[in-house]
């Protein structure tokens, strides 16, 4: 197990006003430390040159052989975070939980934007198209080559977009309920989620995947999409990064979505204007919303340490905020956007000095 034992007292350091001056120590500190490791990483013959990665890696999906049924029993006997006393539930989400300088309502309302595109994802499926060690590395791939036993896994995602059907490429609905109808509908409306590739490998995968969406509370009612593809160009393998495809005939829910995504856009904008006199230094905030052990949604604060970029453009970020199993695929918001300003990044896995996540773009 990780001893995250001096992190945790560290992060209380960090959000003290008091300790001024020893925030800016650990703030060097965890730097000089994650600095240290990639070049380590870079210069190993085993490192993918893209990304930090390493063997020891833990890739955050959440599994039980039971199902929902098993996820009390994760959460309540988490070893890396026993008491998720820096998750705080999405209903009780209020100002004076965010680091103090950045208490400001503006980014009280994109985090609750932010809630709002968050989903959990689950399957019990493993494609025997997944590879047995991350490209370019010996590193295992979780649930390589196929390996499947019956487990349930969870995961977490971000709405990217919803819209109408193609009519030129799509047919009927191909939801379960009307794919196992004789009378379809003809009417529906797609919504793409964006994952890491280690929760949804492919089309195989996606096709068993359901996405609960609004998930706030134990009491939330039970909404769920199906999923039945992958975006074109939506995998990429290396940067841990999938774009799922799932469906939905209900108009009302459609339309309440794609508001969310539009809300969430229109916000991240707004901060980025309000912070952009701000030194880069003075804007690391990190705020992560996921299902973590696919509990109702939680969120963390941390800071963003090390931003890396590899051939292909993508970028990827590392971060102290808290995470745990579960929160594989959830989106990763970094104050210090420029090109993208909303969360483009999903979490991909935990390290012992940081987290990192897969690659997106700004």
């Amino acid at each position: 197990m990780r001893d995250t034992r001096w992190r945790n007292n560290a992060m209380s350091l960090l959000w003290s006003t008091s300790n001024m001056a020893r925030r800016s120590s650990l703030v060097n500190e965890w730097r000089s430390a994650a600095s240290q490791l990639q070049a380590s990483w870079r210069n190993s013959a085993t490192y993918s040159t893209h990304f930090v990665r390493s063997a020891n890696d833990t890739y955050e999906t959440e599994w039980t052989f039971e199902g929902d049924q098993g996820l009390p029993d994760r959460f309540q006997n988490c070893q890396k975070n026993p008491t998720h006393a820096n998750f705080i539930p999405v209903t009780s989400l209020e100002l004076s939980h965010f680091p103090e300088e950045f208490r400001r309502p503006s980014l009280l309302t994109l985090t609750e934007c932010l809630r709002d595109v968050t989903v959990r994802l689950s399957l019990n499926k493993v494609s025997s198209k997944r590879p047995s060690v991350f490209p370019g590395t010996n590193f295992e791939y979780p649930f390589g080559e196929g390996k499947h036993d019956g487990r349930y896994r969870f995961g977490s995602g971000r709405i990217r977009f919803v819209n109408e059907k193609d009519p030129y490429e799509d047919g009927t609905c191909p939801c379960r309920e009307c794919q196992a109808s004789s009378d379809p509908k003809e009417d529906w409306w797609r919504v793409g989620v964006v994952t890491a590739t280690h929760v949804v490998f492919n089309k195989e995968e996606a096709v068993e995947t359901t996405c609960r969406v609004g998930y706030d509370s134990e009491d939330s009612s039970l909404v769920t999409l199906d999923g039945y593809g992958i975006a074109k160009r939506g995998t990429f393998v290396e940067e841990d990064r999938c774009n799922v495809l799932f469906c939905t005939h209900d108009a009302a829910l459609a339309n309440r979505l794609a508001k969310c995504v539009a809300d969430y856009k229109s916000i991240t904008e707004s901060v980025v204007q309000e912070f952009s006199g701000v030194p880069e230094d003075e804007k690391r905030l990190t705020i992560i919303v996921s299902h973590p052990h696919g509990y109702p949604k939680r969120v963390t604060f941390g800071a963003w340490q090390h931003k890396d970029k590899d051939k292909n453009g993508f970028t990827q970020y590392t971060y102290d905020a808290d995470t745990c199993k579960g929160t594989s695929g959830a989106p990763v918001y970094v104050l210090d956007r420029k090109k993208l300003p909303f969360c483009n990044h999903p979490h991909s896995a935990a390290q012992d000095l940081f987290n990192y996540c897969g690659g997106g773009y700004g």
